[in-house]
């Protein structure tokens, strides 16, 4: 996998004054404030329509799931694909990120990732794909792909926290021990 930038980001409209608010694509998920009028930015709900360069750093940098969809909108499958993919990303804002791929700008994807039949579906978790899906499918049948990587999301982030805190734990009683014993 190519080199990607973590501090790449992409532009959210505050919905209250308008403002466009920096958000780096590994924050995309979270729920951030205006920089402006400091109300919620909304986490991005419509697909995000990317090219190389942007899609090595969203799928290297995202901490949510991410369903690329290779298309080529002058086919019919991939017309008939499109609004489900907007339905699902109001669906799943937050929670994934789904990425729209034109094969006909970026043909050098499509060929990397072997979308020789579009629509072509790719999930990504922790930057690796996890499933593969040649031809149109329904807006339902794209969440049940999505629910069990939302699952893990949801359970690694008690075992992050943990693990932070255990080795901040162990940390505090090496510097006490440290302190009572004279060695710093």
């Amino acid at each position: 996998m190519e080199k990607t930038d973590k501090n790449v980001s992409i532009p959210l409209t505050c919905a209250e004054c308008g403002s466009n608010n920096s958000v780096f694509i590994c924050n995309i998920t979270s729920r951030t404030r205006c920089r402006t009028c400091k109300a919620p930015v909304s986490p991005i709900a419509e697909p995000v329509c990317v090219e190389s360069a942007s899609f090595m750093n969203f799928v290297g940098a995202a901490m949510a799931p991410i369903l690329a969809v290779f298309l080529d909108l002058r086919s019919g499958p991939c017309r008939l694909a499109t609004p489900d993919l907007h339905a699902l990303a109001r669906d799943v804002a937050g929670r994934a990120i789904i990425l729209k791929v034109d094969t006909g700008i970026c043909p050098e994807l499509a060929i990397a990732y072997g979308a020789s039949s579009l629509p072509h579906f790719v999930l990504w978790s922790d930057s690796e794909p996890r499933l593969e899906h040649h031809g149109a499918v329904s807006e339902a049948e794209m969440k049940r792909w999505l629910a069990p990587m939302e699952e893990v999301e949801d359970s690694q982030c008690p075992r992050r926290v943990a693990k932070v805190l255990d080795g901040s734990a162990r940390l505090v009683r090496a510097i006490r021990q440290g302190f009572a014993f004279g060695t710093f």
